[in-house]
C-alpha cells in the first residue's frame, strides 16, 4: 500500500502535466507488477524490485530491458515483442504493466486515489 499511496500518485500527477505540454516529448507510463518468489510471496513487489529486470540479470528480463535501453536511444518504449506501447495521456492513461507477461492496461488505481484523497 506504501508504493500505491505514497509514490505512484505522484507519478500519475507529473506524467498527467509531462504529457498534457505541447511540443513535449511522449511520455511512456509503466508499473512494475512482478512478484518476488522470495520468500513464498510474502514481499510481493518491493520497491527497486525491477532494477534486475532493467539491467537484464534475471531470466525474462529481455522486455523491461530492451523497453529501457530503447527508450534511451530513441525517446520511445516499443521493443521487440512489446511493440503496441501507446504514449500515456490523461485520456488514455496507458500504463505497461512489467510482469511475466507484459501488457498495457489503464491506469487501474484511480479509484484507490480518490479514496485515499490523491485525485
Amino acid at each position: 500500500m506504501d508504493i500505491d499511496t505514497m509514490f505512484r500518485p505522484g507519478a500519475i500527477v507529473e506524467s498527467n502535466k509531462k504529457s498534457a505540454l505541447k511540443g513535449g516529448a511522449p511520455v511512456f507510463m509503466c508499473l512494475f507488477t512482478g512478484q518476488s518468489p522470495v520468500f513464498d510471496g510474502k514481499h510481493k513487489a518491493l520497491h527497486c524490485m525491477e532494477l534486475p529486470f532493467v539491467f537484464d540479470n534475471i531470466d525474462n528480463a529481455n522486455q523491461m530491458s530492451g523497453a529501457w535501453i530503447n527508450f534511451a536511444k530513441t525517446g520511445n518504449s516499443n521493443y521487440k515483442n512489446i511493440r503496441d506501447w501507446p504514449t500515456y495521456n490523461t485520456t488514455n492513461t496507458a500504463t505497461m504493466h512489467f510482469d511475466v507477461t507484459c501488457e498495457v492496461k489503464s491506469q487501474l488505481d484511480k479509484e484507490l486515489f480518490e479514496l485515499v484523497g490523491h485525485n
